[in-house]
């Protein structure tokens, strides 16, 4: 079981790769160099779900802005999926 987290401080440390700032709301594209197959792709997607979720929370809390639109580019696939 994992522990409760309410109570707790975290920080988490990364990078966002491309931060799209327009007037009223933030677009996030991260790329990845993950060699995979097409097959693959589903559940790599839902593997960075949590990733791009905590970096599009950060940023919104920094601008006060939305993050409506986040991607995830897979680049050895040359592919780019909505999260």
């Amino acid at each position: 079981m994992l522990p409760r987290l309410e109570d707790e401080f975290v920080v988490v440390q990364g990078v966002a790769d491309l931060v799209v700032m327009c007037d009223t709301e933030i677009w996030l594209i991260d790329f990845k160099t993950d060699h995979l197959r097409e097959a693959d792709l589903p559940a790599k997607v839902a593997a960075y779900r949590p990733q791009l979720n905590i970096y599009g929370a950060a940023l919104a809390e920094i601008y006060g802005k939305p993050v409506n639109r986040r991607w995830l580019h897979f680049l050895a696939l040359r592919k780019t999926e909505p999260v």
